[in-house]
């Protein structure tokens, strides 16, 4: 048997030093996806903070029409809850096309599925800049962007876990989550805008929980 030469054998070994310590880098730059809600959902399972419990309350003006909006009124139709503000020129848009497209995929059903953007940014966020960012996305009619003062703005935002921020075109950042809530107004799960969404898995998610 052919000996193995001590310099063959110090380079195999710093080659396995090196897999041992590149694969768990690699865990941390890519970590595994958040598990499935289950009950054959796509939407990413919620924290214990939600999970089996009600969609926390809100009672917020919508921008578009100026009616009140509170989660008794959208009882009966699943909906998405996602918080936005209407000078984001990244995130935000990115979660209102998603929307649009889940809701166009839904077809018919669509009239049955509502929509929520809660405003993350009370200064900018005017009844005039909310109708020119509904229009500029071509969001559908059952896309409700609520607004308010901080005052007002700052409990929503501590029931939903969200920091009290500023958006991020003043300096500070957002966040990029959209729950998924089901005709009994209760929370089933949520999704990450931050990375790409398939907008067919957002129907199919709201199909399934408002049994439509």
């Amino acid at each position: 048997m052919r000996r193995i030469s001590k310099s063959v054998r110090l380079l195999a070994a710093l080659c396995l030093a090196a897999g041992a310590v590149l694969i768990p880098l690699g865990l941390q730059d890519h970590p595994h996806a958040a598990a499935p809600a289950g009950h054959g959902l796509y939407a990413e399972r919620l924290t214990v903070n939600f999970r089996g419990r009600p969609a926390p309350p809100f009672r917020l003006r919508d921008g578009i029409g100026g009616a009140m909006l509170d989660p008794r009124s959208l009882r009966g139709h699943p909906y998405l809850v996602s918080f936005i503000y209407t000078h984001c020129t990244d995130t935000c848009p990115l979660i209102g096309t998603e929307i649009r497209q889940a809701f166009r995929d839904l077809g018919p059903a669509a009239r049955r599925v509502r929509a929520v953007g809660i405003s993350v940014d009370p200064g900018g966020d005017t009844r005039a800049s909310v109708r020119r960012w509904v229009a500029r996305l071509r969001e559908p009619p059952q896309f409700r962007y609520l607004i308010g003062t901080r005052a007002q703005l700052l409990p929503v935002w501590d029931r939903y876990f969200i920091d009290a921020q500023l958006p991020a075109y003043t300096g500070g950042t957002h966040t990029s989550i959209i729950y998924l809530v089901d005709s009994r107004g209760m929370m089933r799960g949520s999704y990450n805008a931050a990375a790409p969404l398939n907008a067919a898995h957002i129907a199919h998610d709201l199909r399934t929980v408002g049994r439509l």
